[in-house]
């Protein structure tokens, strides 16, 4: 995954990095992309064991991939 993200931010038009385009659509939807941030932050965190005492109750990402 990492290898593809870097392949797109490499061979990309101007102004479409991620990062360009995580501003454009945070200036239109300021809530919902921060909140989006947000749940991806906490799950890759407590993923990693930065964030063993957030309970899987809370780790969104991990609730929706238990739904299967």
């Amino acid at each position: 995954m990492a290898a593809g993200i870097v392949a797109y931010e490499i061979t990309c038009p101007p102004g479409e990095l991620l990062s360009d385009a995580t501003t454009r659509y945070g200036q239109s939807h300021m809530f919902l992309s921060s909140a989006v941030i947000g749940v991806v932050a906490v799950h890759l965190l407590r993923t990693t064991g930065l964030l063993r005492f957030i309970p899987e109750q809370l780790d969104l990402i991990h609730l929706l991939a238990s739904l299967k």
